[in-house]
């Protein structure tokens, strides 16, 4: 699994659109330069209180893609030192301050901010001068995704439609995933947020679909090749299993559990507190008669 992690950090994250966090240049593609207009307007630059660490979590919408160490920093519990220069993949600005980083087979770190460049790197987004492909968790998972149609790969422009993303830590095989699943659809129906399935063990890509397939689900779910190591990077590794991770398309972290008979009624909590009316499913997208 280790090995894997380089070639998903190498590969998967940098690579599968392209240098996702880089400075501009006049070649950018339309797509990148649409995905950069949350910066704004010069005047909107000039009016927007600078990123900080103090209000990371506010201006998450500037938050880097990639950044590296400042300074040398030595993880808990490890004898080993990453050096200043180090470059990782930021996964999220958690509540406590501290910036959780995939390092790829260097392993997944919350970092204190200062020892990174996280903060320059998220005012060259706000003002233009770096660009973004779109929402960090959304560009890192997002064209891995398969669709449980049997279609192929999940469109991504779709996923680009989210309010809230909804991570799932399943065995597939497991008898209590019908019950997950309609827990899930039922809260689906209320409001807009994406769920999307991490397998959890050893398993065959045609064997979820067929397994989806087979109790009527109709989420994406992330290949075999990929799910483990974005499940180490994305989840808490002391959250017992099956569970669930509610975020939003950057990755700020608003709920994580494990999966249990109440589960459905704390997420539906965090759901209605998060994203209220305004995030509330459509009358019509729900199924009856009427409009939003």
């Amino acid at each position: 699994m280790r090995t894997l992690r380089v070639t998903l950090l190498a590969s998967v994250f940098a690579v599968s659109c392209g240098p996702a966090d880089a400075p501009r240049t006049q070649a950018e593609a339309p797509a990148a330069r649409e995905a950069g207009a949350a910066a704004g307007s010069v005047a909107d630059v000039a009016s927007r209180p600078a990123v900080s660490e103090a209000n990371l979590l506010e201006q998450e919408s500037f938050w880097p893609y990639q950044l590296t160490l400042v300074e040398p920093w030595q993880p808990s519990g490890s004898e080993r030192t990453l050096p200043s220069g180090t470059p990782g993949v930021l996964i999220r600005v958690e509540d406590s301050g501290l910036a959780r980083i995939d390092f790829s087979n260097l392993g997944v770190h919350d970092v204190p901010v200062a020892r990174t460049d996280l903060v320059r790197r998220a005012n060259e987004v706000a003002s233009g001068e770096r660009r973004k492909f779109g929402p960090n968790l959304l560009v890192a998972v997002g064209r891995r995704l398969m669709s449980s149609l049997g279609t192929g790969p999940e469109a991504f422009e779709d996923l680009l439609e989210s309010k809230l993303v909804l991570c799932i830590f399943a065995d597939a095989d497991a008898p209590s995933l019908p019950k997950l699943a309609r827990a899930i659809s039922q809260l689906e129906r209320r409001y807009d947020f994406q769920p999307m399935l991490f397998p959890q063990g050893e398993f065959e890509d045609a064997d979820v679909l067929a397994r989806l397939q087979e109790i009527g689900w109709g989420l994406p779910f992330m290949p075999s090749r990929y799910a483990g190591p974005y499940s180490e990077s994305l989840i808490d590794p002391s959250v017992a299993l099956p569970a669930v991770s509610l975020s939003t398309p950057e990755g700020r972290l608003i709920l994580e559990m494990p999966w249990r008979p109440e589960a459905s009624t704390d997420l539906g909590e965090a759901l209605e507190k998060t994203l209220g009316h305004g995030g509330a499913r459509s009358i019509a997208a729900s199924g009856a008669e009427g409009g939003d």
